[in-house]
């Protein structure tokens, strides 16, 4: 099961929002019910971020952390430590985004 677009928007809206605990816990969640792979929600996560409103730097910092993320699921890696990964880079845009609006 690919993800339809609004719980890809749901993702990210959580991502963003919520505590990094919080976040890896209710995308695994619904990764788990719902029987999406991580790595079909970064092929829905990646052009929803080219739509954000967010300073350059912070968008090309969150797609480069992306496409780690799809690369080491794509070499094997444990899904569940690249959702980690995948929740500290939208920890990081987050704080780049918080800074850049001071």
């Amino acid at each position: 099961g690919t993800p339809p677009p609004a719980d890809v928007e749901a993702f990210a809206r959580l991502l963003l929002n919520a505590s990094f605990a919080d976040a890896l816990d209710a995308v695994a969640g619904d990764c788990a019910a719902k029987g999406y792979a991580l790595v079909d929600i970064i092929g829905g996560l990646l052009p929803l971020i080219q739509r954000l409103a967010m300073p350059s730097p912070v968008r090309g910092d969150l797609v480069i952390a992306l496409a780690d993320v799809e690369a080491a699921l794509a070499a094997g890696a444990n899904e569940r430590l690249q959702l980690g990964a995948l929740v500290g880079a939208f920890a990081c845009a987050r704080e780049g985004i918080v800074k850049a609006a001071v």
